[in-house]
């Protein structure tokens, strides 16, 4: 309680000396995130009388009722404000005003509810041991790393980093009694010190989605009001889109303007902070289901794939919603926490999974109603009479207790039940029909009825890994990989047939099947990709499937065994957990280019490494460039490619509307422009390259032909040309 006032208090001072032009560095933003991202979840927690979670669950728990607080408290003000004759609800000070207000009212209510509880701890000493201060480094190297390489064009700081990983990873596996405190935390320093390393390479935004991210946070930071119906056209739809979603529109304006962060350090730094809690919640979900050491490297696993470090922080929405898939797959296997709260809880982070990303949301729905109609066949009378006829029997079902062991027996079913599959589709559908006019519903049965229709053998896109296959290097990188699945693949297959021996809960269980095989259907039918591009889809089933890449390992080194029938290679297992943990750091070498950079080779997908090869990299030119457009008068439409269009939305202020993508043929007419980007500008052959053509995915309209017969009207390395 105390605590929580105090920060309320320097968050009010910090903000009313900002007010009056007396700023104080970090003050404001450090408050403003804590009041945030924090005490409201604690508060709540201490409501419900949640006492003991862990030293895991309970910050995880708290930042995830925080987010979900400030989301729909920020959305209940968007909606009634303006009713009292109140037109910028979203503005600083009616956002302080109104979260200050929720958080003081919350931590009442906790003092109220609890205050008869009282655990008392100490600090333990282990918290400045040599080790926990060793993992805390790792995200300052990240941090200087990545301002050498924005200053000094040197990256060798980077790659210390990623040995240090490598050997904090090593060295915690080959330890028979290692302290399995510190696997969270290693698990979260290594994850952030991943996304900042990228993140922070340049003092500006790049990647795809994000610079059409931070338009939408942008457009209601400066109306300082949300509107849920956007003018959706051609060149508006994905603006539209993500304007649904709150993770967008209400979480990052309020983060905004509390803590007096602009957009572009909210998406480079805050963001990431809060992703990074992902790896360490999908750990607590795996030692639930394994032990500490499979959890500890399976989560590993999830952040040594590119798509994890690279991708998915120029996707901010999902970023957030990713969070709140882990917390409710977390809370659906938690057997500790009561019903009523459990519930209550559940449909919090659901509510918030729904409101923070349309994709996720939506393949989520699909796999659970695949989860409950697969559990349920398997324990209707018919399956039994079956695993009968066949000579065998489906296992009694026993629970067992939280935390994880080394053998155990199937749990016992029931944690996905009709009635929480029902109201997470009843949520996802009642959400996206009311807002946009039902845009993502109607995007939804499209692409439902162009998979139907589709050839099943014509891929309609391409993975990040099949860009860099021009080298040796690259087609190691890429078999490695390849090779990753397969190990999947026979994980969940040894955890199948040996039900008796592995504790995973039915329903979990269920859904690796569903994972793998649309794994599986992945590989063989690529027009899947019409949904999410394969590498997102490699992200998402990792998430599920990755203790099978340990346990994989493990019934690897079972077969001498099984074939010899003999007992004199159990010690081999033993080695499974370095081997394995080997295995993953050579992944990680090729996945962040760290073996691409000693051969002296680059690969477009390593900004930290290799950034001024990425055609997705915005330059201080564009910038330039973008504000001189927008000071413009007189111009009535924009043509643009697709870089130059993403710099647009995120760095200027034209009406989307009268930005368009270019397109051969088309008639631009009079009084208009042509913005093209530093890297077109300079760069004769930049749609030449393959890789390039695709990241962008347009053919190469603007070239010095196409322009060399219109007016150059500006040049500061990018170029605006005059119709």
């Amino acid at each position: 309680m105390l605590f929580s006032l105090s920060m309320l208090a320097l968050l009010w001072t910090a903000f009313l000396l900002n007010a009056f032009s007396v700023p104080i560095p970090l003050v404001q933003p450090v408050a403003g995130c804590i009041c945030l991202l924090f005490i409201p979840g604690t508060a709540v927690l201490r409501i419900l009388r949640l006492h003991k979670l862990g030293s895991v669950e309970t910050p995880l728990y708290a930042v995830g009722i925080s987010i979900s607080v400030v989301i729909f408290s920020g959305l209940l003000l968007n909606m009634f404000a303006p009713v009292v004759g109140i037109t910028d609800p979203l503005s600083a000070l009616h956002l302080i005003l109104a979260m200050s207000g929720v958080t003081l009212a919350l931590c009442i209510a906790s003092y109220w509810r609890d205050k008869d509880f009282a655990s008392p701890t100490q600090l333990s000493e282990g918290i400045l041991s040599p080790s926990v201060l060793s993992l805390l480094l790792l995200p300052f190297l990240s941090i200087f790393g990545a301002y050498l390489v924005n200053n000094y064009e040197i990256n060798w700081l980077i790659l210390l980093m990623v040995v240090c990983i490598g050997m904090v990873v090593l060295i915690v596996s080959s330890r028979k009694r290692s302290d399995t405190s510190i696997y969270p935390l290693a698990i979260f320093a290594i994850s952030l010190s991943l996304l900042l390393s990228n993140t922070l390479i340049s003092r500006y935004l790049w990647g795809w989605d994000i610079f059409t991210e931070a338009h939408v946070a942008n457009l209601v930071v400066s109306s300082a009001v949300w509107d849920p119906s956007y003018a959706v056209s051609l060149t508006t739809t994905n603006a539209a889109r993500y304007n649904t979603v709150l993770s967008l529109s209400i979480l990052a304006p309020a983060l905004s303007q509390i803590g007096n962060i602009d957009i572009t350090s909210l998406f480079k730094i805050v963001y990431p902070f809060i992703f990074s809690l992902v790896p360490v919640a999908l750990y607590q979900l795996y030692r639930k289901q394994t032990n500490d050491i499979i959890a500890f490297l399976a989560s590993f696993y999830v952040v040594s794939i590119g798509v994890f470090f690279i991708l998915m922080p120029s996707i901010a929405r999902q970023e957030i919603a990713e969070l709140f898939l882990v917390l409710v797959l977390l809370l659906i296997f938690n057997k500790t926490v009561r019903t009523s709260t459990k519930t209550f809880l559940l449909l919090l982070f659901s509510g918030t999974l729904v409101v923070s990303h349309y994709g996720t949301a939506w393949v989520f729905t699909i796999q659970l109603i695949a989860v409950f109609i697969l559990v349920s066949l398997a324990d209707s009378d018919f399956a039994r009479r079956v695993a009968r006829r066949l000579g065998g029997s489906i296992p009694a079902l026993k629970a067992t207790a939280e935390g994880g062991s080394s053998t155990y027996s199937i749990k016992k079913g029931g944690t996905v039940t009709v009635v929480f599959v029902i109201l997470f589709t009843m949520l996802a559908l009642a959400w996206y029909l009311y807002t946009e006019n039902s845009l993502l519903v109607a995007d939804l049965l499209k692409t439902g009825n162009q998979i139907v229709e589709s050839d099943f053998t014509t891929p309609l896109g391409a993975s990040i890994q099949t860009l860099q296959l021009t080298t040796l290097i690259g087609i190691i990188a890429d078999r490695l990989n390849t090779v990753a699945k397969f190990i999947i693949a026979l994980g969940v297959i040894a955890v199948l047939v040996q039900r008796k021996r592995m504790a995973f809960d039915k329903a979990y269980l269920a859904l690796a099947v569903i994972n793998c095989s649309l794994a599986i259907f992945v590989s063989i039918a690529p027009v899947l990709f019409a949904v999410w591009n394969s590498s997102r889809l490699q992200h998402f089933y990792s998430l599920i499937l990755a203790p099978f890449l340990i346990l994989g390992v493990m019934a690897l080194f079972r077969i001498p065994r099984f074939i010899t029938k003999t007992y004199g290679c159990r010690d081999l297992e033993s080695k499974a957990y370095p081997v394995a943990a080997v295995f993953l750091v050579i992944l990680l070498l090729f996945n962040t280019g760290f073996i691409f950079a000693l051969a002296h080779q680059p690969v477009v997908m390593s900004p930290s490494l290799f950034h001024e090869e990425l055609p997705m990299f915005v330059h201080a030119q564009d910038l330039a460039g973008a504000r001189w457009l927008t000071s413009a008068s007189g111009i009535d439409e924009v043509w643009v490619d697709y870089l130059s269009r993403e710099v647009l939305l995120a760095y200027s202020n034209p009406p989307i509307e009268k930005i368009h993508r270019l397109y051969e043929g088309k008639d631009l007419g009079t009084n208009n422009v042509i913005y093209v980007n530093l890297n077109q500008a300079t760069s004769t052959d930049f749609y030449t390259n393959p890789q390039t053509a695709f990241l962008l995915g347009i053919p190469p309209i603007i070239s010095p032909e196409f322009t060399s017969n219109m007016s150059k009207i500006y040049d500061s390395g990018c170029a605006i040309y005059s119709t």
